[in-house]
């Protein structure tokens, strides 16, 4: 029993995740140059990125360097930031079984010599670019800070990242947005303008409409279609100026020129605004090295806690950490769900409540023995652990019941409880011994796979392997000692010394 208090110390040594980390060989670097490079000199950053690569990443299969603005939507599905002075160079590795390092030890080695490069920031992702594609999915570490005000939020998440750097294993640190595009910003006087007759809309839809153009009327000809593109002509529209002479026109048909109702400044804006639940927010995003993301965000949550929230601002965790939390709480009612079944149909089997208790206080040594081996293999706590804890809940019992079932009858035999004890644990070891054996030869491919997805199938092989070798030597030592504790309501009062 102390031996089971001690291994729960286990559980924070060895650590939570949401998922084990997989190594399929892809690595995504990103990088930015300051606010308005130009499109060549980002793409000749992405050449130097790319040689290095080239010469220090023998495992080297593919490389695509991808750079400045996209048309289409290229760039967002492959999370790419879609600005001239943004870009990403895309790493394919040779398959795991034909390299010696993997795809972590690859970016460690990489980092130090693209970060020498001046003028850029540089990000590394190793993860999956699928879940890149759904957010931040595909990062270890993900904070959302809810607000309304952008320039108080940006300067919040700037101290945040600036803090979350100190955490060990936390790197690659990245805001998904900024207060760098350079925009003139048009701020009407409401009041002067309702004194005149507009309203805001009316305004922005007239000013659109002379810059970018309106296609509503359309030409046909012969069946076919044509757009009509509408606006004020190049000369009429190329000058800063040229935006203060757009003339707009009241209901009362006067014409007003924009200047007289609005006042237009040169500013940096956003480059982009998320919106979650109807609310604006910023997001933090980092990749996880060496340590599980649970704890890296039990280290974020105790940082964020200590700082000063700005008011009207929230925050929560959100990506994996969000999904873990979530995951872990539906497995953790399974499996205490499946506790409960697996004691009532033993306590109906054997007719007895206190029988049934004995054997299932074989199923907390069978966690204590999966965290073992999950500490030997070096592998942290994760949904695939959990699902591995809930099949052995399952498993860890048949052993209970085939040596409680034959002590019983037994008992029922008028032989003596030591003898019963002696003689069923003799008489049940073969079989007990046979089904933990089949069992864990049937796990032992999985639980030292090596080929593409192993990071998966490794935890939960070892965890059930671990489970039940430990869960076995409590059936065959702890349940006649146990048993023979309980006697006075086991056996009965008849029953011979």
């Amino acid at each position: 029993m102390a031996c089971f208090v001690l291994s729960l110390g286990l559980v924070k040594l060895v650590g939570v995740d949401f998922m084990p980390d997989q190594d399929q060989g892809r690595i995504t670097i990103k990088y930015e140059c300051p606010v308005g490079t130009r499109f060549e000199v980002t793409g000749e950053f992405g050449q130097r990125i790319a040689h290095i690569v080239k010469k220090n990443v023998p495992e080297l299969k593919t490389l695509v360097v991808r750079y400045g603005k996209s048309t289409g939507q290229g760039g967002a599905m492959s999370g790419a930031k879609n600005f001239s002075y943004a870009g990403q160079v895309s790493v394919m590795l040779v398959p795991k079984d034909k390299r010696e390092r993997g795809v972590k030890r690859v970016v460690q080695e990489l980092r130090p010599l693209i970060e020498e490069i001046p003028g850029i920031t540089v990000n590394f992702d190793s993860g999956d670019p699928m879940a890149n594609m759904m957010g931040a999915a595909g990062a270890g570490f993900t904070l959302n800070l809810y607000g309304y005000d952008l320039k108080t939020g940006l300067a919040w998440a700037n101290q945040l990242k600036e803090k979350l750097s100190s955490i060990r294993g936390l790197a690659d640190l990245e805001i998904n947005q900024d207060l760098a595009q350079p925009e003139l910003q048009v701020n009407i006087d409401r009041e002067k303008a309702a004194t005149l007759g507009f309203n805001v809309s009316d305004i922005g839809n007239t000013v659109e409409t002379y810059i970018s153009g309106d296609t509503t009327v359309k030409y046909q000809e012969s069946g076919d279609e044509y757009d009509i593109v509408v606006r004020l002509r190049p000369e009429d529209r190329d000058k800063i100026e040229d935006l203060d002479r757009v003339p707009l026109i009241s209901p009362t048909g006067q014409v007003v020129r924009l200047d007289n109702v609005a006042r237009i400044s040169n500013e940096l804006g956003p480059t982009s605004v998320s919106r979650n639940e109807q609310e604006r927010y910023i997001q933090i995003t980092g990749q996880v090295y060496g340590r599980g993301s649970g704890d890296v965000s039990d280290d974020a949550k105790k940082i964020i806690e200590s700082m000063p929230i700005p008011p009207g601002f929230s925050w929560k965790f959100a990506g994996n950490e969000k999904q873990r939390r979530e995951s872990f709480s539906v497995l953790l009612q399974a499996v205490v769900l499946g506790c409960i079944l697996v004691y009532m149909v033993m306590a109906s089997q054997f007719e007895s409540l206190l029988a049934p208790f004995i054997i299932a206080l074989s199923i907390p040594f069978g966690f204590m023995g999966a965290v073992l081996f999950l500490v030997i293999v070096g592998s942290r706590i994760s949904i695939v652990s959990l699902l591995a804890f809930l099949i052995l809940i399952g498993i860890v019992v048949n052993n209970g019941i085939v040596l409680i079932s034959y002590i019983n009858i037994l008992i029922k035999r008028k032989i003596g409880l030591r003898e019963a004890l002696i003689t069923s644990g003799i008489s049940r070891l073969r079989p007990i011994l046979s089904t933990t054996t089949t069992t864990v030869l049937g796990m032992i491919p999985m639980a030292i796979s090596k080929g593409e997805g192993s990071e998966v199938w490794v935890p939960m092989g070892m965890s059930v392997i671990g489970g039940l070798i430990v869960s076995t030597l409590m059936t065959l030592f702890l349940m006649p000692i146990l048993y023979s504790l309980f006697s006075r309501w086991l056996v009965p009062a008849d029953h011979p010394a």
